[in-house]
């Protein structure tokens, strides 16, 4: 005697991958024609992992999941009369895949520093204030070949702005401004990439004659080209002081001021770092490092360290031993942090510009 149709265990359907994020994705499937194929109920399986039953939905949504990783899927769906088993598999997201670009740094208190970039994802400009005021707009310009030639900082007038010249291929001069009420000029004359003279001038505009000061800078790099030695020279009284900076994993680990017998040591996390080189800074992660708030103020007047990116993010920061900052993190699926807690109380929200990869053959 023939079999009923109704009587026939399901048909076998097709599951679509509908979505797929760092730590989530979405698949779906059609119920087919015909009387077997009433009042399902599907049993969805994850890596051989039971994850729902009696399921009558038609789409799941995985999620928890590990960025870059490859899963395999089965749905069995079920009558009375049995149960039909569809497999397939999808991969998550890779984040090497993709630039991850920070977007919004927002404080607890409202404070908002936000980040545009061009096409090479190089940043262009920082804005900064809250919902109801912008403070002011840093703006950068580059050359055909990516290198800083201006950065203009600026309110509803202009406030300051550095400009960077280049000569054979080489940095020669970099003359920085500003005015806040009184007015501040910084020129870096280099004669090689590791020799170069500072120059300080401060003019409170009341008159007096203004401030001057000149230092002759030498550095020492290693093998990887970064900074380990940095010795600045006052030119009028030929005072010397000497600092070294020490590195581990592409994260500078520790800073010795040498002649003040202060020693910076820097430990971190093993997760992508959120900062922005080459741009004025909030005031975490401080300065132009990418890190921290201390007292070595000759850090800025090193070039390099405005571009320079730790590969990671730090986690505890120590003044000759002692700990002065402590920093935990929560982080999104693609790796980096979603949210700063700064010694248990200071809270930061970050936010990313998620932009892929474009292979060129």
């Amino acid at each position: 005697m023939e079999q009923m149709e109704e009587e026939n265990p399901p048909s076998e359907f097709i599951v679509v991958v509908d979505i797929t994020t760092f730590d989530e994705a979405t698949i779906s499937w059609a119920k087919p024609d015909g009387m077997n194929n009433e009042n399902l109920t599907y049993a969805i399986s994850l890596d051989n992992v039971t994850v729902a039953e009696e399921f009558s939905e038609l789409s799941y949504t995985f999620e928890g999941l590990n960025a870059a990783t490859s899963y395999d899927v089965e749905i069995v769906a079920s009558n009375s009369f049995g149960a039909t088993a569809i497999e397939t598999s999808f991969g998550t997201l890779d984040p090497d895949d993709y630039n991850i670009l920070l977007q919004e740094y927002k404080q607890e208190d409202g404070y908002l520093f936000n980040y545009s970039y061009n096409s090479d994802n190089l940043v262009i400009e920082q804005t900064v204030g809250n919902l109801d005021y912008i403070e002011y707009h840093h703006q950068i310009t580059y050359d055909e070949n990516n290198r800083i030639l201006q950065a203009n900082i600026t309110e509803p007038i202009p406030e300051g702005d550095i400009n960077y010249e280049y000569e054979g291929g080489e940095l020669k001069k970099i003359l920085a401004s500003y005015f806040d009420g009184s007015f501040t000029i910084f020129t870096y004359t280099f004669t090689s990439q590791d020799s170069y003279e500072f120059k300080y001038l401060y003019d409170d505009l009341s008159g007096e004659p203004p401030v001057t000061k000149a230092f002759n800078i030498t550095l020492q790099r290693n093998s990887e080209n970064r900074i380990v030695e940095f010795r600045i020279t006052n030119t009028s009284t030929q005072e010397e002081e000497l600092t070294t900076f020490q590195y581990t994993n592409g994260n500078l680990t520790q800073i010795n001021e040498v002649t003040s017998g202060i020693v910076w040591d820097v430990e971190y996390d093993s997760m992508n770092s959120f900062y922005v080189p080459g741009i004025y800074q909030h005031s975490f992660p401080y300065n132009y490092v990418g890190l921290m708030g201390f007292t070595f103020s000759n850090i800025r007047n090193i070039p390099d360290f405005r571009l320079y990116k730790n590969s990671n993010n730090p986690i505890r920061i120590k003044r000759n031993n002692v700990v002065e900052f402590e920093f935990e993190y929560e982080y999104y699926s693609h790796g980096y942090p979603s949210k700063i807690v700064e010694n248990g109380s200071r809270i930061v929200e970050l936010s990313y510009n998620i932009i892929q990869d474009v292979f060129e053959p």
